[in-house]
């Protein structure tokens, strides 16, 4: 995340599994997370940039950097 003039920008990478929508699950999240965001940390959320990293068949504990 990076404090900038219009609000927050958060970056998010991701694996999906490949049974999954990727525009759709992109633009959920980054919704969900802007509505987060705003609603805990009491901050506007500007951006929210998705980068899937992989395509994975694993099933993966989720992870936050």
């Amino acid at each position: 995340m990076r404090d900038g003039p219009e609000g927050l920008d958060v970056r998010l990478r991701v694996w999906v599994s490949p049974d999954v929508s990727i525009p759709e699950l992109t633009q959920h999240m980054q919704e969900e997370i802007a509505r987060y965001v705003r609603s805990v940390v009491g901050v506007g959320v500007a951006n929210v940039e998705t980068f899937v990293e992989n395509i994975t068949t694993e099933s993966r504990r989720a992870r936050v950097e």
